[in-house]
């Protein structure tokens, strides 16, 4: 497959700096995107604190990032993402229902992981393949729209970082996960 050149433009912050980004990906990207790292003290090389993302199938690629760019090898293939004040959520193409298909990515130098949900005081991974995300909301409030294909129902998420709490409950889960919503 043949890749892609991207030129992206950004507005000017430092007069020093150039007022655009060229990258080539190997394959066609799915996704561009800017986005910021809650947990990444490093700022971007145009000055911000936002980083641009190429999203391909199985790979995202953080530019900006000590004057070069930092690549995320991914164990999935990417369906979509949304850009959170803390990070990146990545839904996952997959038709397997047992595996978690939304997961989270808050460094670019960590890895991707399985995102958490509790309804009702039960906790469970997303994976129903009748469930997906329909849209991220409002970056600053990180909410997602959820849609139930099986019973016709959208529902609103809040996104939010895993206390220690939350991980300890989370480690007596079982699988397979709950079809609910």
């Amino acid at each position: 497959a043949r890749g892609s050149h991207i030129i992206w433009t950004y507005p000017l912050q430092d007069i020093q700096c150039p007022s655009y980004m060229e990258f080539t990906t190997d394959t066609m990207p799915k996704k561009l995107l800017w986005t910021k790292f809650d947990q990444c003290s490093m700022s971007c090389e145009h000055g911000g604190t936002e980083f641009p993302i190429v999203i391909e199938q199985n790979c995202l690629t953080v530019l900006g990032m000590d004057s070069g760019y930092t690549k995320v090898a991914l164990p999935f293939s990417v369906s979509k993402v949304w850009s959170f004040r803390t990070g990146l959520v990545i839904e996952r193409q997959s038709n397997d229902h047992y595996l978690p298909n939304l997961f989270s990515l808050s460094h670019p130098l960590d890895e991707v992981k399985p995102v958490i949900s509790r309804h009702h005081g039960d906790w469970f991974y997303s994976s129903d393949k009748h469930v997906y995300i329909t849209a991220g909301l409002t970056i600053d409030e990180q909410l997602l729209l959820r849609f139930d294909e099986i019973d016709r129902v959208h529902s609103l998420w809040l996104l939010r970082k895993c206390t220690d709490e939350d991980r300890h409950q989370a480690t007596n889960m079982t699988l397979p996960t709950m079809n609910e919503s």
